[in-house]
């Protein structure tokens, strides 16, 4: 992942995912990244006849949210775009 800061370019997540934690929007940000993958990976499902199965890995690092947290958010994202 990538933040496209306009007028920089991409920053790296090494940059602004420390920033994230300190912050506290690092739960949030997980949860709209959950989000912008399983919808990306729906529309290519939907456009595909016997294409690729994707799949997905979910990483935790410091701070993370507690167990069930990333379980929860996922099942909830993967139900509203079924």
């Amino acid at each position: 992942m990538r933040w496209m800061r306009p007028g920089v370019g991409p920053v790296s997540p090494a940059h602004f995912i420390p920033l994230a934690e300190r912050s506290g929007l690092i739960v949030e940000l997980g949860a709209w990244m959950i989000e912008r993958a399983v919808v990306e990976a729906a529309t290519w499902v939907a456009h595909a006849s016997d294409g690729p199965r994707v799949g997905s890995v979910v990483g935790t690092c410091r701070g993370a949210p507690p167990a069930g947290t990333v379980g929860s958010t996922t099942g909830r994202v993967v139900e509203a775009t079924s």
